[in-house]
């Protein structure tokens, strides 16, 4: 958040926009090659020095030169938009390379995000009817998940025969359990589902006893999944008041944002953010993307650019290279 305040201070133009993209961009051959390379040369992971081979829903994952795949989707991410509605001379091979990054990670949080976005930019408009349709469609597909996908539904939300909880569904009934307790501040900063309370051995998770909890240990050597959520953080370490001071924050931010692609979900002015937001707030339910690196570095660093952007006409920026091509032409 403090990335995005201090860039709010600088007066952005279209151009350098573009030129950031452009330092962007410059990578986006080398990152396709490493995840051909991941693909057809299997040892090639362990070969750059990263984990063995990881599988999910019993398919191989890819990651490229990336040591964690969900890292290698923020970039997915910014080509994507970048490739799909702002660059100068798209080719469709780009941006369709760029979402095949997030689908061969298999991530389902982060694939999910990402066909929200694509669900949303769908229409040319965004109306309150629509989340009407919405909501019972995202029950449907959450039944189907859980009756054909199983393992991963447990491994998420618990054994669906014992009951057993999962680090995630623990730190959520618990953080709800500390604002009752603790209302309204909560436990303290660093004291419960953070990167903080791991690395000082915050005793809240013994005095709620969920210490036992896989992923929840902090034993050396074990899984630790302390970090693998965002809400309960917050309402955990902060309480009822410092949940609704986030929200607002949130709303005060993306809100100019927000309400103009709403109207317009075609307005380069606003849907950069606002693409990134709605990806990026359904990923939440899984991990912290608002506050861990390197997503939290894409959601309020281009929160920050556009928010001098969006009061600017949009002008595509045609490099001098281009315009001489242009000329000739």
């Amino acid at each position: 958040m403090m990335l995005y305040w201090c860039l709010c201070q600088y007066d952005f133009s279209w151009e350098d926009f573009y030129h950031l993209m452009k330092r962007f961009t410059s990578l986006f051959y080398i990152i396709i090659a490493s995840y051909l390379l991941d693909l057809f040369i299997p040892s090639f992971r362990s070969f750059i020095g990263y984990p063995k081979l990881e599988t999910r829903l019993g398919i191989r994952t890819l990651g490229g030169l990336f040591a964690k795949q969900t890292n290698g989707n923020a970039w997915a991410i910014i080509y994507f938009i970048y490739y799909r509605y702002y660059a100068p001379q798209t080719k469709k091979w780009k941006y369709m390379a760029s979402a095949a990054m997030v689908f061969v990670s298999i991530k389902v949080k982060d694939i999910f995000g990402f066909l929200a976005g694509l669900f949303v930019g769908y229409f040319k408009k965004v109306r309150l009817f629509y989340a009407v349709i919405l909501a019972p469609t995202a029950m449907v597909l959450f039944y189907l998940y859980m009756i054909f996908m199983p393992q991963h539904y447990a491994s998420y939300f618990g054994n669906m025969n014992d009951n057993s909880q999962t680090a995630r569904i623990a730190l959520t009934n618990t953080s709800f359990k500390i604002a009752k307790d603790k209302f309204p501040l909560g436990v303290g900063y660093g004291q419960f589902a953070s990167p903080m309370s791991r690395d000082y051995k915050s005793n809240v998770y013994k005095e709620y006893r969920i210490n036992k909890v896989w992923g929840l240990t902090n034993t050396k050597g074990a899984a630790n999944f302390m970090c693998d959520t965002f809400w309960p953080m917050i309402l955990g370490e902060t309480g009822v008041i410092g949940l609704i001071c986030y929200l607002c924050l949130l709303y005060m931010a993306f809100s100019p944002f927000l309400r103009a692609y709403f109207e317009d979900t075609s307005d380069r002015n606003v849907l950069f953010p606002s693409l990134v937001f709605v990806m990026y707030l359904v990923m939440t339910v899984a991990k912290p993307v608002f506050t861990g690196p390197p997503h939290s570095f894409v959601f309020w660093g281009f929160a920050g650019i556009f928010y001098s952007l969006y009061k600017k006409k949009f002008t595509m920026y045609v490099s001098r290279s281009q315009h001489r091509l242009r000329n000739k032409a």
